[in-house]
């Protein structure tokens, strides 16, 4: 029984992560570059690559330049190594400095989208120009965070609560409260995004009490969730790659 329990756990923790496999440029940025960049690449000896403009915003060219030819006058020597290594190094650097560059992660995308209808996240969160507007838009999520970023954002919503999303409940003279989050606020108005969709210009004038709450208004509901649908509903987070602009709805553009 205690056997069947450990490999249950295990099976629920490859789920929650992902299937893992190591990709061959891993080993290629650990025999040539960790020793001076640091095992994940956040500096040691030398410099974090996560801050390196060439690794971060620069073209696959420029970077195999680099590593094939390395920088004058600096300790980045050259290295001799196989065009197709520089290739895997490359890939790899590019899959862990920046967002949805990496493989998609594991799970039933498909699944992970009927869980994300069904668990009433399109309430909040619009993805491809559909659903509410009380979130953040999720349609190119994946391209401005990694997947462990947006595992934390889903299981703990009220770690970091983006500008513009932050709960708020006015009380005002009058005896109505009003709960939502603060879209803006200046010397003598409030603009709240009701739970309900709808705005509310409130006069500082009818204004008798602002709370300000400490998380978001997003539910916890997604840590009710089981390893298998987690990991589906990531799947289909993680797909949401297209370059757009996202859309953030204002008094202004209401």
């Amino acid at each position: 029984m205690a056997v069947l329990l450990l490999v249950w756990i295990a099976g629920a923790a490859a789920l929650l992560h992902g299937a893992e496999t190591t990709p061959p440029g891993s080993a290629v940025y650990g025999k040539y570059c960790a020793p001076c960049h640091g095992a994940n690449a956040r500096g040691g000896e030398g410099p974090s690559l996560f801050r390196s403009r060439v690794v971060v915003t620069g073209t696959r060219e420029a970077l195999g330049r680099i590593v094939r030819e390395g920088i004058p006058g600096t300790s980045m020597i050259p290295f001799r190594i196989a065009d197709e290594q520089i290739q895997q190094l490359v890939t790899y650097l590019h899959s862990i400095t920046r967002p949805g560059e990496g493989p998609p992660v594991a799970g039933d995308a498909a699944l992970g989208e009927a869980m994300f209808r069904k668990s009433g996240c399109g309430n909040c969160h619009m993805v491809n120009g559909a659903g509410g507007v009380l979130g953040p838009d999720l349609s190119s999520i994946a391209l401005r965070l990694f997947p462990d970023q947006i595992r934390h954002a889903v299981l703990e919503p009220d770690a970091a609560v983006g500008e513009g999303f932050r709960g708020v409940t006015v009380a005002t003279r009058s005896g109505s409260r009003v709960r939502g989050v603060l879209k803006r606020e200046d010397n003598f108005s409030l603009q709240v995004l009701r739970q309900d969709g709808q705005f509310a210009l409130l006069s500082r004038d009818e204004v008798e009490r602002v709370t300000m709450e400490k998380g978001s208004l997003m539910p916890k509901s997604a840590a009710q969730l089981s390893p298998a649908d987690l990991q589906n509903l990531l799947a289909f987070l993680d797909r949401q790659r297209a370059p757009r602009l996202t859309f953030t709805l204002t008094f202004q553009n209401y």
